[in-house]
This record gives C-alpha cells, structure tokens and sequence, in this order.
C-alpha cells in the first residue's frame, strides 16, 4: 500500500491548474505538505501518470485534502485544455479542480460594487468572449445555445451558492491565509502595494505620449512602441484623469460573477467596458475557457490590473498570492467525497452477522 505521503492518483480529488510561474509559485504556498517527487516518480503503474500525460504536477496536502496542482505550459484557452485533458487521464477521481491566477477586472461591477486591485473574482460562469464573427463594423459573439459553455455540475453550483451564502467568512478566511502566505520565505518583502498604486483611469485616457510630434501617438488613434513600453510614470499620464474610488481597502474582497475569458490579452479600457456591458463579466483572463468543459472546475483568479492601457505587472505576485488564499479558504468549505472502506474492513460485517444468527 502507499505511504499518506505517496498516495496513489485515485486518492487525488482535488485538483489546482496554474498557467503562469508567479501563480503557481503562489498556489504551492497554499499547500501544507509537499511530497517528494522522486519518491513519486519512481513509482510504476498507478502512482506514477497516464501514458500519455504532458502535464508537470506537484502534489501534497492542503487541510484535509489531497491535491495536486498542474503546472500549464503557457497561457491561453489551447494550453489550458491541453493540460486538461492530460489531466483527467492521471487523476480521475478529480471531484473539484480550482483555476488559480490573475486577471483583468472590471472596475464597476453590478449594482455599482466597486472592484479594486488585489480583490478575488470567483466565476460563476465563464464566456468564451473571442468565438464570434468580425465584421467590418465590429466583431460579433456567437451567441447561441449551442455556441455558448454549458454549467458546470450541480455539485459545483451548488457549492459556490454555498460559497455565497457564507461570503464574509470567506474573505475572513483568505484574509488570515494571504497574512500567513506572505510570511513565508519566499514571498519576502512582498506586501499589499497599497490604495495609492490602485489607479483607475479614465476608459477613453489613453497611454501614450500626449506632446509628442514626431512618433505616433500624434496620430489619431496610434501608440507608439515606446509608449506602450513605458511605465505611466514615464508618460507623465494625468492624475486629473484618475476616477475617484469611494472604496477603500487593505485587505481583498471577493466578488462573484461571470468572467470573459478568450485569447487576446485586453489592455483598452473602452474594449473592456464594451466586453462588460456586452456579456455582464465582472473580470476578464486567457484560461477559463479551455478547461471549463472538460473539469469539474471553479475560476479563482485575482486582479491585478484594469484591462486598460495603463495596465503593469507591479500588482501581480501579490494578486497571485491573494487568489490562492481565497482557494485555501473555498477549499476549507470543500467536504471530500466518503471512500470505500478497505475490503479486510467490509470483511467483518459477515462475521458479525453470522455470530448473531
């Protein structure tokens, strides 16, 4: 039999899928025990993988769970069912599967909720909001019954109305593991980056150079390569163009919603109000989609920018470590399946009975 620390693949039934190394150096922190991959891999048959699994994992404990998180070779709906499919053919006992990361969010979300940098989107739904028709006058979503991602399992829906219902605790939950994820080695010095980074600019203010006369962005509607290198700081972009939050906060909400997911990485903030107001997301990312009918999956990813022009990586790692604490909390409300009892067990109830008789 193997070891509690080398368990075998139908004991895995909780699952993390992670695309880029900043999410799953972030999703590994969540994880109480690590156990040795050599060990690992050197077991034959059952304990190692399916034939022709591409995926690279790592496995351990988180609480009461075994898990083990997939390690996507890169970004985008292709990777993502790639790596679901291999997946599925090592684990398939998989019960519950998170996608953890980062994401853009949509600053305004329902009924005027405010969406801040670092908060955690859990989605609801996911929209594969690149599947359409480009027409000269715009492009088109194939919006059809057929055309559309169907729901997830009633277990899983069921669960995130459970999520829901306890939405406070949740946050209070994540916001002790994000503290307790932040200590560790590996995430030092790294800490909230504060309200006074969180800038939300203007839809229609663009980043570019504004005073230029000899590059680009002196043409209506182009930008320059070198703008689109360069920090806000670099352009001088305006403060007077900032929206004004009414929210303040130093620990991460949560939001539930729909979220956009397809190929093209958004960096326009009238694209990504467009795609909001077109579909109801309340956060847009590159994976969802691929993985969304082929697991039994949630979508857990922080935000690190707008989506807009203006967008930069400073909020990424912290964002990456605030969505993976939002996991290790959903994962605490997560009940495992009840196994069969090993057969030297079963055995005893006929004995049992025949003494009585």
């Amino acid at each position: 039999m193997p070891s509690k620390s080398n368990p075998r693949r139908s004991d895995f039934e909780v699952g993390i899928l992670a695309a880029l190394a900043l999410e799953a150096q972030a999703a590994r922190g969540i994880f109480d025990e690590i156990y040795d991959d050599e060990t690992e891999n050197a077991s034959a048959g059952e304990d190692g993988r399916a034939t022709r699994d591409t995926n690279s994992y790592t496995k351990g404990r988180i609480g009461r769970h075994e898990a083990v998180l997939a390690h996507i070779p890169g970004m985008g709906k292709v990777n993502a069912a790639n790596a679901a499919s291999s997946f599925l053919s090592s684990f398939t006992e998989l019960k519950l599967v998170l996608l953890v990361g980062i994401c853009g969010g949509v600053p305004h979300g329902p009924n005027g909720v405010e969406i801040m940098l670092g908060d955690v989107i859990i989605g609801k739904n996911v929209i594969q909001s690149d599947f359409g028709r480009q027409f000269p006058d715009g492009f088109v979503r194939k919006n059809s019954v057929d055309d559309n991602l169907g729901k997830q399992g009633p277990r899983i829906r069921s669960f995130i109305t459970k999520l829901e219902s306890c939405k406070q605790n949740l946050e209070e939950t994540m916001s002790l593991k994000l503290q307790s994820l932040l200590r560790k080695p590996e995430f030092e010095p790294l800490k909230y980056p504060g309200s006074s980074e969180d800038k939300l600019f203007l839809p229609d203010y663009v980043h570019k150079h504004y005073n230029a006369q000899t590059c680009e962005c002196s043409q209506d509607g182009k930008i320059c390569s070198i703008a689109k290198q360069s920090s806000c700081e670099e352009l001088g972009c305006s403060s007077a163009c900032l929206e004004a939050r009414k929210r303040r906060q130093d620990q991460p909400s949560i939001h539930f919603g729909s979220i956009a997911s397809g190929d093209a990485v958004i960096k326009s903030g009238q694209h990504r109000d467009k795609i909001a107001h077109r579909e109801g997301v309340i956060a847009i990312e590159m994976e969802g989609a691929g993985i969304w009918e082929y697991l039994p999956c949630i979508v857990v990813k922080g935000v690190c920018d707008y989506a807009d022009s203006h967008k930069n990586k400073e909020w990424q790692r912290y964002t990456a470590a605030a969505a993976s604490a939002g996991a290790r909390a959903i994962l605490e409300q997560w009940e495992a399946t009840d196994r069969p009892r090993e057969s030297g067990m079963v055995s005893v109830f006929p004995q049992l009975i025949k003494l009585q008789n």
